[in-house]
């Protein structure tokens, strides 16, 4: 099983039901294909993956972001977020953030002024 669970400071992969001791397991990064690469040295596992924020922003992948651990016959990979998505992620949540308090108060407002809701009086 390989799913993504982000982080705010990290990407993260998660592949589970991995039964190989921890020695096994490497991560790598291809620079031509932009891609990581997870294999193990008995050649029972092989994946390779991209980072489609990076890929989308044109940012190159760095060997010094890369870092996994194995616990659990869970492997997980972190991958470092560069600033600059850091950034962009703090500013859409800012934004939006900005949205649902402006939603928020027109929906007040469109109840004729009476206050907070759920002050509507039962007959």
């Amino acid at each position: 099983m390989f799913l993504r669970l982000d982080t705010h400071v990290a990407f993260e992969w998660r592949v589970r039901n991995l039964v190989w001791p921890a020695d096994v397991y490497s991560v790598e990064t291809d620079l031509e294909a932009r891609q990581l690469v997870i294999r193990t040295s008995n050649k029972k596992y092989f994946k390779r993956f991209n980072i489609e924020e990076l890929d989308t922003l044109g940012l190159p992948l760095e060997e010094e972001a890369v870092s996994f651990s194995y616990a659990n016959n869970t492997l997980l990979v972190q991958y470092r977020k560069p600033d600059v998505i850091v950034d962009y992620e703090k500013a859409k949540a800012k934004e939006r953030k900005e949205l649902v308090a402006t939603a928020t108060q027109e929906g007040r407002l469109n109840q004729g002024g009476q206050g907070q809701q759920g002050d509507c009086k039962q007959q």
